[in-house]
């Protein structure tokens, strides 16, 4: 009863669908359920909480809405590749009907679905401060600190990852640029993907059971440009077995298994199966340094920092030049996109205008120096973009 003595009428605000929902449903692989058109034209928002035993199919998971319970208006369709996922979205009523579909993935799940309609609009869906931000939940996030770079760095933005590359390399003829790597030269950017393996001339200490490197860790790219990894071991001054992976890129290499010395004892050089040098671990350091970098299939990238320097002895002016490949072909016409010249203190460029790399395009800086035997050092971050979530 309220003040006036009537009887307070209950307001009905949700209301969880039957047609639409599905508890327990057990889906073998590639099998689907579809709901049925419901009236939502009395409702504000739609929101859907799913978990499952086994990732979807493609986009498996569809909410379609529709003006007239016939042809389609709009689907929002999202991908759960996580087993065992939970997963909850939320869509705003913009048509008088909605219904749901869900695809299976390959594999055999258990279903759990409920659909619950709201008369009230809310501002969105709350995630913990830690929670990755990707398809499988739809989130509004509050965090203490919003720190893009650290969001991207902890693997918190799961369609982005950023990447710090960094190289070093003595000028082998004054005037003359080459790539900086170690090996130095140009660096010889493979036309077809090759069998990978660690090159003979190695020191003895790099081998199995030995004080040095035991095993590495080649990172790149295969033959439809897609990132790889494969871990070789090492074998001393002979050369190793070949990789269980052709390689179209190697973008580093690091060791992961070491004796005494807790690294490489000697260089280590990685080479394709037509005898091309493709990366190289300098003595001690235990990581490939290599201003090299190709983008995956499916992905840009966007340089935002580039930072150039020349060792500090008197009277050395060092000079650098940014160059992409702007197609997938051995021997693309290469285009400067940024340059410094004659810099003998550190040169840093923070891009406002973010330089954008497309998919399968190679990048490299080439460096020089007004004399022999100088060290030229690079680094630059890029941020790579998952196109394909």
């Amino acid at each position: 009863m309220d003040g006036r003595g009537c009887k307070r009428q209950k307001l009905d605000v949700t209301k969880v669908s039957t047609v639409n929902s599905a508890i327990n449903l057990a889906l073998a692989g590639g099998e689907s359920f579809t709901g049925e058109w419901e009236d939502v034209s009395e409702y504000a928002t739609i929101t859907v909480h799913m978990t499952g035993t086994a990732e979807s199919a493609v986009n498996g998971l569809q909410l379609t809405t529709s003006i007239n319970a016939d042809v389609p208006a709009f689907t929002k369709s999202v991908s759960v590749s996580a087993p065992g996922f939970r997963s909850v979205h939320s869509l705003a009523v913009t048509s008088k009907y909605f219904r749901m579909t869900y695809v299976n993935g390959p594999d055999p799940s258990i279903l759990n679905l409920q659909i619950m309609y709201g008369k009230h609009r809310h501002h969105g869906l709350v995630s913990t401060t830690s929670q990755v931000i990707s398809d499988a939940n739809d989130t509004t996030l509050y965090r203490v600190v919003n720190d893009h770079m650290l969001d991207l760095s902890r693997g918190v933005v799961s369609d982005k990852t950023a990447i710090h590359k960094f190289a070093t390399t003595v000028v082998d003829a004054k005037d003359v640029f080459q790539s900086c790597w170690g090996p130095g030269g140009l660096y010889p950017f493979p036309a077809t993907a090759q069998l990978i393996r660690v090159k003979a001339g190695g020191n003895a200490a790099d081998d199995q059971g030995g004080t040095g490197a035991e095993a590495i860790v080649v990172e790149g790219l295969d033959a439809d440009w897609n990132q790889i990894s494969d871990t070789l071991g090492t074998f001393g001054a002979s050369v190793g077995p070949v990789s269980q992976i052709a390689f179209l890129r190697v973008s580093r290499v690091y060791v992961i298994a070491t004796g005494s010395t807790q690294t490489n004892v000697g260089n280590i050089d990685i080479e394709n199966v037509l005898g091309v040098t493709l990366g190289h671990i300098e003595a001690g350091f235990g990581q490939s340094q290599m201003a090299q970098f190709t983008v995956p299939a499916g992905h840009t990238a966007f340089l935002t920092r580039i930072q150039v320097s020349v060792d500090a002895k008197v009277d050395k002016n060092g000079s650098a030049r940014l160059h992409r490949f702007i197609n997938t072909d051995l021997g693309a016409p290469k285009r400067l996109i940024w340059r410094s010249e004659s810099f003998r203190n550190p040169t840093t460029t923070r891009f406002v205008s973010l330089v954008s790399l497309g998919e399968k395009e190679d990048i490299d800086v080439h460096v020089t120096a007004d004399t022999n035997g100088s060290s030229i050092h690079v680094n630059y971050d890029i941020v790579i973009v998952d196109n394909r979530r």
